[in-house]
């Protein structure tokens, strides 16, 4: 099965914070930092139209720690994102492609970008990743089942989804790529973890960024 570009923000939330039910973001925010160590973008111009995974799709210098995107409101008619990665190296590279002469292009139209204005820090917890992969029994491996077991935990927004077949008989890999780490593929981690009665019946692990490296 290729990837499956994912369902619409699950759970309920009363803001546009997506992410761990009862805990606050952890702030990668940093005080009147060099220009050079800011890891977040903000990128206009999108077409109403682009979804998550069209915007994943075009992002390839580094691993992305979030990315959210707020939809066309009265005063605007496209879309506008804060975009951000593990490591400044890899803002920097994405911001000179969306202002080289090429461009970056979604739905037919060039998006234009700037240093966000809420500066983020390096990550230092680089083996952590927005993608996650389960293995486990093939009847416990479908959307339904995930979607409504971390949506008791996290309001999250995913990508894409994917199965994928092992040599074993009997099980199954998911792989998530959820919009963010922090209060989304984090916290699902750890629900699955955490619960008893998958323990020894699920195997969880961060998988690898589609989008890049997270080491730089």
């Amino acid at each position: 099965m290729g990837f499956v570009t994912g369902p619409r923000i699950q759970g309920d939330s009363g803001s546009n914070y997506l992410g761990q039910r009862q805990s606050p973001s952890m702030a990668r925010d940093i005080q009147n930092p060099r220009p050079n160590d800011n890891c977040a973008l903000f990128l206009t111009k999108i077409p109403a139209e682009v979804t998550l995974y069209e915007m994943f799709a075009v992002i390839k210098t580094g691993a992305v720690f979030c990315l959210h995107i707020n939809p066309p409101n009265g005063a605007h008619t496209t879309k506008a994102a804060k975009l951000a990665f593990m490591n400044p190296e890899a803002a920097k590279a994405f911001l000179a492609k969306i202002q080289s002469p090429q461009g970056v292009f979604l739905g037919g139209k060039r998006i234009q970008g700037c240093y966000n204005r809420n500066r983020y820090a390096r990550n230092e917890k680089f083996w952590q990743s927005r993608v996650l992969e389960l293995i486990g029994p093939n009847q416990l491996m479908t959307l339904e089942y995930w979607t409504s077991h971390f949506s008791k935990f996290s309001v999250f927004e995913l990508e894409a989804f994917q199965l994928m077949p092992t040599n074993i008989e009997g099980l199954s890999i998911m792989e998530f790529r959820f919009a963010r780490i922090d209060g989304q593929s984090q916290t699902c981690l750890q629900c699955i973890k955490k619960d008893h009665s998958l323990k020894g019946v699920v195997q969880v692990r961060y998988g690898a960024d589609p989008c890049g490296s997270s080491a730089c």
